[in-house]
């Protein structure tokens, strides 16, 4: 998976300071193993390209005492079927996308970002969030300020196509330093693959899935490292029409421009960062 598969699946963006590829491309990468692995879905996958019809996946590379390996011991609730809204920039949003009124980009980003942290704090309430990267370049952004990225030069609405959340912030505390980033846009209406088969392609990569009581439909990616470092993606598809992606793991620009890092631990286990991506304030449409 490379960045024009990304890029083909979200619209054109301006060039953020966080490798997009090393977060997006662990669930991406992962569900193209798994058709790998499933001849029954390769065919398919076939048929469709025959036909002409191209669909990209935005899948991007919880918790509350849930197991991240298996279905909550609770009876889930069914998971929302969400109808086809159309919105700018040739995607489809899930219901909530048809509710009026909504928030302005700038007043859920401000939102946001204190939900945010408040989410982090309650995983692991000694840390101290420190800001991460910059946007655009020479912009500093507080620790886990959640801001717009598209091409428009100004706001976009929340639900459309051509833009998404992000934040990110270092994770100090008591064993190092980690480094969380997130990605909050609509749910958007598309095909996502299950983890079936991705282990067995690719042994340095775990792929787990399940389905909170609350219907939010979880994936959680892992890939291991040499050295016993490792990467954690956890996407949330959740009922109430936001998707967050939650990443832990070394995305600083040290690390992307071949720098001596701070980053040197995961701060938060896949439990943890399940927990996060799924909190109820962390959403784009607040009751």
């Amino acid at each position: 998976m490379d960045k024009r598969d990304f890029d083909d699946a979200i619209g054109e963006v301006p060039p953020s300071t966080v490798d997009v590829d090393a977060v997006i491309g662990r669930g991406r990468r992962a569900d193209r193993l798994r058709l790998v692995a499933n001849p029954a879905v390769a065919a398919g996958v076939a048929v469709v390209l025959l036909t002409g019809v191209v669909a990209y996946t935005m899948t991007r590379d919880d918790g509350g005492g849930t197991p991240v390996a298996g279905t909550p011991a609770t009876t889930p609730a069914p998971t929302t079927q969400l109808s086809p809204v159309p919105v700018p920039g040739d995607r489809v949003g899930p219901p909530q996308c048809a509710e009026e009124p909504r928030e302005t980009a700038g007043d859920a980003a401000a939102r946001l970002g204190p939900a945010a942290v408040a989410a982090v704090l309650a995983q692991r309430p000694e840390l101290e969030l420190v800001p991460g990267d910059e946007y655009p370049v020479g912009t500093p952004r507080e620790p886990l300020e959640l801001y717009q990225v598209s091409q428009s030069p100004t706001e976009l609405p929340i639900c459309d196509g051509r833009a998404r959340y992000e934040a990110s912030a270092l994770l100090r505390g008591p064993d190092g330093t980690g480094m969380i980033y997130l990605i909050v846009n609509p749910a958007w209406v598309e095909k996502q693959y299950p983890c079936e088969g991705i282990p067995d392609v690719d042994p340095t990569r775990t792929c787990d899935e399940f389905t909170t009581p609350a219907g939010d439909d979880v994936k959680v990616h892992t890939i291991n490292f040499p050295g016993g470092r490792s990467q954690i993606d956890v996407i949330a598809r959740r009922a109430d029409g936001t998707e967050v992606t939650a990443v832990i793991g070394d995305l600083s620009w040290s690390s992307k421009n071949g720098l001596p890092s701070s980053v040197d631990v995961e701060s938060l286990d896949a439990d943890q960062l399940a927990e996060i991506a799924t909190d109820p304030d962390l959403t784009l449409f607040p009751r």
